[in-house]
C-alpha cells in the first residue's frame, strides 16, 4: 500500500472514532495532525511528480513534432531521390538502348568488314598479275636520286632483241651512244623524233649547240646501224603551210617487254630539274597490254615516218627560210 493510501485509511480511522465517540484524545489529535501533514507532504510531491511528468509530456511533444518535421522532410528528401532515381533509370534505360544500337551497328559493320576481307582475298586469289610498275623522281642536282640517263643507258644495256623509242626531242649523248653500241651487238634500234624539231635544228645552222649535238649524234648512229626518222604530230587543219602539232611521246621500248615512260624528255636535263620514270614490266614474262599497245603504236607510226634516208647530212647542208 502507498503511503498516500495509509495516512488515507488512518484519517478514515480517525474520523470512524470521532463519530462514535463525539471527542477526540490527545493522541487522536496528533495522529490526525500528523497524518495531516504526511498527506499533504504526500500531496506535494505528487504535485512535483504530475509537474515533472507534465514537462516530460511537454517535452516529448516538442520532440515528437521535431522528430514529425525531420521525417517529413526525410519523406520529401527519400521522394526526391526516388524521382532522380527514375529520371535516372529512363537515361540508363535510353543509354541501354542506344548501346544496344551501337553494339548491333557495329556487329553489321564487322559483318561487312569481313565481307570485304574475303572479296578481297577472294580477288587477290583470283587476280592475274597485270604489270609491276615503279616511279620514282630523278635529278641530276642530287646524288641521293636516281640519274634518268644512267637508268635508261642501264636498260638498253639489257636489250636483247630491239630498242624503240619515241621522242620529241634527242640531244642525250650518253643515250645516244648506249643506243650506238646496242645496235653494234645486234640489236634492231629504232628512234622517232619530231620532225619540226628537226627542221628548226636544221635551220639554225652550224652556230647551233643543238646543230653541232645532232651532227655528232646522227653520224655516230650512221656509222652503228641505228634507224632513225622523223615524225609529225596531228595537223592543225587540212592547208598545206599549215604546221603540225608537236610529236610529244616520250617513251622507249625494250624488246618489246618493258616500257619506260614518264615526264623525261630525251633530252639533257638541267641541273635541278626533277622527271619521273615510269617503269612497266611484266613480272611473269607475259605480254602486258599497255606495253603491246605501245610497240603497236610505234610500228604504225614507224610505217607512216618521214622519208629522212641521210638525216645527218641534211642537217648540215639544208638552210630553210624563216617563215
Amino acid at each position: 500500500m502507498s503511503e498516500h493510501s495509509f495516512a488515507t485509511a488512518r484519517i478514515q480511522n480517525v474520523f470512524s472514532k470521532l463519530s462514535k465517540s463525539r471527542y477526540l484524545t490527545a493522541k487522536d489529535e496528533d495522529v490526525l495532525a500528523g497524518e495531516i501533514r504526511r498527506l499533504e507532504s504526500s500531496l506535494g510531491l505528487q504535485k512535483r511528480r504530475m509537474h515533472y511528468r507534465e514537462g516530460a509530456v511537454e517535452r516529448s511533444k516538442e520532440e515528437r513534432e521535431a522528430l514529425e518535421m525531420r521525417l517529413s522532410l526525410l519523406q520529401t528528401r527519400i521522394e526526391q531521390i526516388s524521382s532522380e532515381i527514375a529520371h535516372k533509370e529512363q537515361i540508363i534505360g535510353r543509354l541501354q538502348g542506344d548501346l544496344d544500337k551501337s553494339r548491333h551497328a557495329i556487329a553489321q559493320l564487322d559483318g561487312e568488314k569481313q565481307q570485304v576481307l574475303d572479296d578481297n582475298a577472294r580477288l587477290l586469289d583470283e587476280r592475274e598479275v597485270f604489270a609491276q610498275t615503279s616511279s620514282f623522281a630523278c635529278s641530276k642536282a642530287s646524288s641521293s636520286q636516281t640519274d634518268p640517263t644512267a637508268f635508261m643507258v642501264a636498260a638498253v644495256n639489257q636489250a636483247t632483241s630491239c630498242v624503240k623509242v619515241m621522242v620529241h626531242s634527242f640531244t642525250n649523248l650518253l643515250l645516244a651512244e648506249a643506243l650506238a653500241k646496242a645496235a653494234q651487238r645486234g640489236v634492231a634500234v629504232y628512234v622517232l623524233y619530231d620532225g619540226s624539231w628537226a627542221d628548226a635544228a636544221a635551220a639554225a645552222g652550224g652556230a647551233s649547240e643543238v646543230h653541232s649535238v645532232l651532227t655528232r649524234i646522227f653520224k655516230r648512229w650512221r656509222s652503228a646501224g641505228v634507224r632513225h626518222a622523223t615524225q609529225h604530230g596531228k595537223k592543225l587543219s587540212s592547208h598545206p603551210t599549215v604546221r603540225y602539232h608537236p610529236f610529244n611521246h616520250n617513251s622507249m621500248c625494250i624488246d618489246d617487254k618493258v616500257l619506260i615512260t614518264g615526264r623525261l624528255e630525251f633530252a639533257d636535263v638541267r641541273a635541278g630539274e626533277e622527271s619521273t620514270l615510269v617503269v612497266v614490266a611484266s613480272p611473269t614474262g607475259q605480254p602486258i597490254k599497255s606495253v603491246v599497245d605501245t610497240v603497236l603504236l610505234f610500228d604504225h607510226l614507224w610505217q607512216k615516218r618521214t622519208k629522212h634516208a641521210n638525216l645527218s647530212r641534211e642537217v648540215t647542208t639544208i638552210r630553210l627560210p624563216k617563215l
